[in-house]
């Protein structure tokens, strides 16, 4: 036997594909012009906005919380791609766009 897909794993009535639809449709140009050049790839700016919109409707804003969330908690992950941003990382995007997710 295979392991089911995320996305079988999740209601077809929860709020996470409300969040991923939602953001998906979102023009987040103002938050990929922000990317860096140098170093390690960055999270896409678009999984770490569904992580933190989603973590926001259930009430858990902490940057802990999330990143542990996205490596236990099956609708992190559907919404992460199964990616896993340490705290900081999540921490710092959420610095870094203050102004553009405050919009």
């Amino acid at each position: 036997m295979l392991p089911p897909y995320l996305e079988e794993l999740i209601p077809a009535d929860h709020i996470a594909r409300v969040v991923n639809r939602v953001v998906d449709l979102l023009d987040i140009r103002e938050l990929t012009s922000q990317e860096k050049i140098e170093g390690r790839p960055a999270y896409h700016p678009r999984m770490m906005l569904k992580i933190l919109i989603y973590a926001y409707s259930q009430k858990m804003p902490s940057s802990r919380f999330i990143a542990r969330r996205c490596a236990e908690d099956v609708v992190f992950m559907g919404l992460s791609g199964t990616q896993k941003p340490d705290f900081r990382t999540i921490s710092d995007f959420r610095k870094n766009n203050i102004k553009v997710t405050a919009q």
